[in-house]
C-alpha cells in the first residue's frame, strides 16, 4: 500500500519499497514519516527510488544511506536527464549495492532488484483510472 504526502509517496508494492519523490524536495516531515515507515519495517530487501528532479539534502542523503546500510537492500533509482548525469554519485548515496537509471527505463531498474515480474503491476498502477494512487499522478514534479 503506497501512503501519499505532499511530498513523497512510498510503501510495499508486493515485496518491493517504493519510494515517488512528488516535489523537487521532500519535506522534513514527509521525510521523516517515511524513515519511521522504513524503520518499522522488519525485511525491506529492494528499494525502487523514482524521481523527477528531486534531489536529498545532505543530512537526508545520510539518513537514506543509513536506512540503506540498516536493510542491506538493492536500490535502483529512477530518475531524470539531469540526475542520469549524475548517476555516478547514486552508490555514495545509497551504499554501494544501488544503481541509477534513466526515468523511462523501469525495466532496467526492476531487472536489476531482479523483481522484472513486477512491471506489468507498477506499470498499471501508472495507468490512469478513476480512483487509488498511480505513481504518474503521486510524482507531478519535473
Amino acid at each position: 500500500m503506497i501512503e501519499t504526502r505532499p511530498t513523497l509517496a512510498y510503501g510495499f508494492v508486493a515485496d518491493l519499497y517504493v519510494i515517488v519523490h512528488r516535489t523537487k524536495r521532500a519535506s522534513d516531515e514527509d521525510w521523516q514519516g517515511m524513515r519511521r515507515h522504513m524503520h518499522a519495517q522488519e525485511t525491506v530487501s529492494r528499494l525502487l527510488v523514482m524521481t523527477r528532479g528531486a534531489s536529498l539534502h545532505s543530512i537526508q542523503r545520510r539518513q537514506a544511506r543509513e536506512l540503506c546500510e540498516r536493510h542491506g537492500m538493492r536500490v535502483g533509482v529512477l530518475g531524470d536527464a539531469r540526475l542520469a548525469r549524475g548517476m555516478p554519485a547514486v552508490p555514495d548515496w545509497f551504499g554501494s549495492d544501488a544503481k541509477g537509471f534513466r526515468a523511462h527505463d523501469m525495466t532496467g531498474a526492476l531487472t536489476y532488484l531482479e523483481r522484472s515480474q513486477m512491471y506489468t503491476r507498477l506499470v498499471r498502477m501508472l495507468a490512469p483510472k478513476p480512483s487509488g494512487p498511480r505513481l504518474e499522478a503521486l510524482a507531478p514534479c519535473g
